[in-house]
């Protein structure tokens, strides 16, 4: 997961410890770690995440920028389900969203356990 915010980050962390333990969950600020994570796994591609959740808040410019360069990534690699968080999109913001060829799924924040549910393909099984 990539994501600036802090609380967007404990909150993603919390969620998958309580209800998705089986999962390991990565967490970055920077898009650039994330690529970085990426291409120096292509070595070893069971190491691959399975999902990308990415955060497209408008203070976080470089994120429109992620997902071209995951689109050029996946060219050379398996192609990695990238689901994407954003807090009000715009009307050509959605448009761009819902276009994306490699954007699986869009959420408006918080993350929610039912949407990882699904993202994941798994109950919920802790609390429910």
């Amino acid at each position: 997961m990539v994501d600036e915010d802090p609380i967007s980050r404990l909150i993603a962390k919390k969620l998958f410890d309580s209800f998705f333990p089986q999962h390991d969950l990565q967490l970055a600020t920077e898009p650039d770690t994330v690529l970085q994570f990426l291409v120096n796994s292509l070595s070893a591609p069971a190491s691959l995440p399975d999902i990308i959740l990415a955060d497209l808040d408008a203070c976080m410019k470089n994120n429109w920028s992620l997902l071209d360069q995951l689109d050029h990534f996946f060219l050379s690699a398996k192609p990695i389900p990238v689901h994407v968080l954003v807090v009000l999109p715009f009307a050509n913001e959605t448009r761009k969203l819902e276009s994306n060829s490699i954007i699986a799924s869009w959420q408006l924040k918080p993350l929610s356990r039912e949407w990882l549910a699904q993202l994941t393909r798994e109950p919920a099984t802790f609390g429910s």
